[in-house]
């Protein structure tokens, strides 16, 4: 991981100093030309070493950046953590509640259809006994009074023996 930080945070003074030899060029076309290389390099010299303590500056600066973002993941990774666990906990919790009361009234349900029907059997049970009773007693006396004489069959006219003639 160095190796990319290195490159990454040269890179903006590598810009800056691009800039700046923009500028010194431009300063050489309108200067004269006769200038010593003495100079030049002395300030080419100052330059550096002042990128130097800036880049350091920014490595350690950079450092810090990191290390207290890496902090407020780990702490903001945590706190989220604990909140699923605590929501995960409250929604077994109201599952399980909502299970046993589900269960219980289930129960209820149970019993009370199971009573009504039970009382709606015994009450069927007694109409047909009573009803199978009344028609028993209502065949008995039917066949007590007795039947009712049939018509007696008209007579017929009985038939001569022999043919009469005519």
């Amino acid at each position: 991981m160095k190796k990319i930080i290195v490159p990454l945070l040269s890179l903006p003074m590598l810009l800056a100093a691009c800039g700046e030899s923009t500028d010194q060029e431009q300063a050489k076309e309108q200067a004269p030309v006769e200038q010593s290389a003495a100079p030049e390099s002395s300030a080419a010299d100052s330059e550096q070493s002042t990128a130097a303590e800036g880049a350091g500056t920014l490595v350690e600066q950079t450092k810090e950046m990191g290390s207290s973002a890496w902090e407020a993941t780990k702490e903001a990774a945590s706190n989220v953590a604990e909140d699923s666990g605590e929501m995960l906990e409250k929604t077994q919790e109201a599952v399980g509640d909502t299970y046993e009361a589900a269960k219980e009234k289930t129960g209820e349900v149970y019993e009370s259809v199971k009573e009504g029907t039970a009382d709606a059997y015994e009450a069927t049970k007694e109409k047909a006994g009573e009803i199978y009773e009344s028609a028993k007693e209502k065949g008995a006396e039917l066949l007590n009074q007795g039947q009712p004489e049939a018509p007696a069959a008209p007579e017929t006219p009985s038939m001569p023996a022999e043919p009469t003639k005519i």
